[in-house]
């Protein structure tokens, strides 16, 4: 597995305010960032939903990510618009 580079980890903390990787994350995200298909299995919370969410903020062109309807952190809506936004400041940045 390739080291993810710093804008990913910057992306990790400013996007969606984690500081680490929980096991499995980085090497999931290193595969869909590499082209390649990943199936992530982790228990419900473990941040599968982070692994391509944050994917699709570093990759060019539509990127669609699905949303859990029930979610403990926060109300969907908020994390699509959150989503959005990041994904609109890397847009602009490129």
């Amino acid at each position: 597995m390739k080291l993810l580079d710093t804008s990913i980890h910057s992306t990790l903390k400013n996007v969606f305010g984690f500081d680490v990787f929980r096991q499995g994350q980085a090497a999931a995200i290193s595969k869909i960032l590499d082209g390649k298909s990943a199936l992530a299995v982790f228990p419900t919370g473990s941040g599968k939903s982070l692994c391509y969410q944050l994917s699709a903020l570093h990759l060019n062109g539509l990127s669609l990510c699905g949303f859990a309807v029930d979610s403990a952190d926060e109300r969907p809506d908020r994390r699509l618009a959150r989503f959005a936004k990041a994904r609109c400041q890397r847009t602009k940045q490129n």
